[in-house]
């Protein structure tokens, strides 16, 4: 819809040119909120696929390791594989849900991945995949906390017009 003022709302209803400042607010807060939204997700997206990278090369590097790449090893390093490329495919589909279920897994596997270090009493595979989990797991919690603060100020606002 072509308004006079060039400012509509996401539901095309024309804003007001500045008579009302209560519609101008309220096209500021939601560019604002989704601004905050798309950081979100590009930060979990970034922090998900970083650390499934991580995770990768260790596997790929661990199959040119003494054991010369044993079973188990080829296994791990397929599945960590399958899951960077998951990984990249649903940042291309812009999937905030798929982005969210990803980072759980990676913040799973990271954290595993520390337990097993910490098990083996080496403090440099124990602390560098705990960080990993924490920070993917906080980078998880923004994403699903900006979108659910936009749905429920989206709806209240529909709820204060009437619509």
């Amino acid at each position: 819809m072509l308004c006079e003022s060039g400012l509509t709302r996401p539901d095309s209803t024309c804003l007001s040119g500045g008579s009302d400042h209560s519609d101008v607010m309220l096209q500021s807060n939601l560019s604002a909120r989704a601004t905050q939204t798309n950081l979100a997700f590009w930060t979990c997206a970034a922090v998900t696929c970083i650390s499934a990278l991580v995770s990768a090369g260790f596997s790929v590097v661990g199959l040119s390791g003494p054991s010369g790449g044993d079973v188990f090893e080829r296994y791990a390093a397929s599945r960590s594989i399958a899951l960077l490329i998951a990984v990249l495919a649903c940042i291309g589909f812009r999937s905030r849900a798929a982005i969210a279920a990803l980072a759980v897994v990676m913040s799973l596997v990271q954290g595993f991945d520390g337990v097993i270090g910490a098990l083996a009493h080496d403090p440099a595979k124990t602390y560098g995949p705990f960080v990993f989990a924490l920070v993917n797991f906080a980078a998880l919690v923004w994403l699903l906390r900006s979108h659910e603060e936009g749905q429920s100020e989206e709806i209240q606002t529909r709820h204060d017009r009437g619509m």
